[in-house]
């Protein structure tokens, strides 16, 4: 970086011009990373991008979630509604914030909660055969396959059976006020 180039194995100096080094990072205090030299960050332009706020995922998930959602049920009577669609990404959001604010990495290493899992809970859909609900008139087929997904990618992070227990209190309350809907009832045998 500092001479613009590098040896090669035949001690030729290769020159380099006009390179960007794009990466992505964690802090340097989470699990697996290592901290950057400061001789290295001084002769290196940095641009650091925070999460996107609340308004900001409300838009890329609800995004997300109509994308999938035309694809998979394309003319369901609840589900083509962008109404729908955008309360159904604003639950997932809830459940998300709700999540950072009771479980830290404080109390185990292994509770960071991103935008990623966010992009996976929307992405998971995809899995699924939704012709047996395509004709359905309620919301309850999706809302069970959403809430089974937010169970294994949330709640089997979870430690001990209090920690279990707060997810599914905070799943059952957001299913409830948000939808009328007891989809965790119905999955308890499975879960």
């Amino acid at each position: 970086m500092t001479y613009n180039g590098f040896y090669d194995d035949n001690l030729e100096f290769v020159n380099l011009e006009n390179i960007q080094i794009v990466g992505s990072m964690n802090p340097s205090n989470t699990l697996g990373r290592h901290k950057l030299s400061t001789r290295f960050t001084s002769i290196v332009r940095i641009c650091s991008i925070d999460y996107p706020n609340e308004e900001q995922l409300q838009i890329i998930y609800a995004n997300y979630l109509h994308a999938i959602l035309q694809q998979q049920l394309p003319n369901h009577k609840i589900w083509s509604s962008q109404g729908k669609i955008h309360q159904l990404a604003l639950a997932m959001i809830h459940v998300y914030n709700e999540l950072r604010s009771r479980f830290s990495q404080d109390e185990h290493s292994h509770y960071l909660f991103t935008p990623r899992d966010l992009t996976r809970w929307c992405l998971s859909l995809l899995r699924y055969d939704f012709s047996s609900i395509k004709n359905d008139h309620s919301s309850e087929g999706l809302l069970e396959v959403w809430t089974y997904e937010a169970c294994r990618l949330f709640k089997d992070r979870l430690v001990g059976n209090d920690a279990q227990e707060k997810f599914d209190q905070l799943m059952d309350k957001t299913l409830k006020t948000d939808w009328s809907s007891n989809a965790l009832s119905a999955l308890r045998g499975i879960l």
